[in-house]
């Protein structure tokens, strides 16, 4: 007569660590009691996985020698990037103050401007007063070229 192995399975909860596989022969003393309600009894078996950007979990439930149920659960950790950027915007409006010196083509002399300009967007304004001559003028400007 030829002993033949069967294979009995130490139940477990988790897959890690790996359950010890022990061979019995027949004829042995086997409880045919526990092997039914082995397989008949449910086995939930959990593997978890991890990393920086996802967790996960599968549950894997066995009955009756054959998979019952598969779920699986995951949570994905998004990476938010804050990018910050200063935009300078040149002003609408500026004013600005000034000495000068100009030619006076009537007196042919030279002359010194006290000036106050305002600047809107490209276009300049300048109220002038000449001290030496006593005279006082207005000035326009538009800037054609911007430079940086």
């Amino acid at each position: 007569m030829v002993q033949q192995p069967v294979v009995v399975a130490v139940d477990s909860l988790s897959i890690s660590p790996m359950p010890v596989i022990t061979p019995v022969f027949i004829p042995a003393v086997i409880d045919t009691a526990a092997v039914i309600n082995d397989y008949f009894s449910r086995k939930t078996y959990t593997v978890p996985y991890s990393d920086s950007t996802i967790e996960a979990e599968t549950d894997v439930v066995i009955s009756q020698n054959a998979v019952d149920l598969v779920a699986f659960r995951y949570c994905i950790y998004q990476k938010n990037t804050l990018i910050t950027k200063t935009v300078v915007q040149p002003p609408k409006w500026a004013v600005s103050f000034g000495l000068g010196v100009n030619y006076h083509p009537p007196s042919q002399t030279a002359g010194i401007d006290v000036l106050a300009a305002l600047h809107y967007k490209r276009h300049i304004i300048a109220p002038r007063y000449d001290v030496i001559h006593r005279t006082m003028g207005v000035s326009y400007s538009y800037q054609f070229i911007q430079l940086p």
